[in-house]
């Protein structure tokens, strides 16, 4: 198979100091104006970089929903959610949400503690194989762009790739912000930076 991953965490959604104590905020927090621009905007940029997806996988915060609808508004390809989770394996997920909670996007922070580091690639190589088993089971050619929307399929994603050529990935962890984008082609990987 020769598909193409573009891979994109948000649109802006602001966080709301008066509702930081609600557990639930981060998860729900909304789009701004600011946001939906953007993912307009996320959208051209696609369609003039000659993108045409043939599946869209998103997290199920609703920030990442409304960026991949906005950014996809006229494709008419399946939506797949995107299981980021796995509250069954307690004492890994209360680790690898210690690490999120601490870091939020700074995926430089977690690569200078080796223990913390390694949970965070593990979490993004469960996050890459659920990505490649949502594409076996809705995608029936081979080749394509698959699109990505989603906070943790961004940076775990960017984790698991760090394993492996660190000093390679160094660059995009520096400047790192909403709306850019990875784009995964084999064993290519390209910083494409929003506009």
């Amino acid at each position: 198979m020769t598909l193409t991953y573009h891979i994109f965490r948000h649109v802006r959604a602001p966080k709301d100091k008066r509702l930081q104590n609600d557990p639930d905020y981060d998860f729900r927090r909304p789009v701004d104006s600011k946001g939906i621009a953007q993912g307009f905007t996320l959208g051209e940029q696609l369609k003039g970089r000659g993108v045409k997806p043939i599946l869209v996988l998103h997290s199920e915060a609703p920030r990442a929903i409304i960026t991949a609808n906005l950014a996809c508004l006229d494709c008419q390809v399946p939506f797949i959610p995107l299981k980021e989770f796995w509250p069954s394996d307690k004492v890994f997920f209360d680790k690898m949400w210690g690490i999120c909670t601490r870091y939020q996007s700074n995926i430089y922070s977690y690569l200078k503690d080796p223990d913390e580091f390694a949970v965070y690639t593990e979490y993004g190589r469960r996050i890459w194989s659920e990505i490649e088993r949502s594409v076996a089971e809705h995608v029936r050619t081979g080749t394509g762009d698959v699109l990505v929307f989603g906070h943790g399929a961004w940076n775990c994603f960017v984790a698991w790739a760090a394993a492996d050529c660190p000093e390679h990935m160094m660059p995009f962890f520096r400047r790192l912000k909403e709306c850019d984008g990875l784009v995964v082609s084999g064993n290519s990987v390209q910083y494409v930076p929003f506009q």
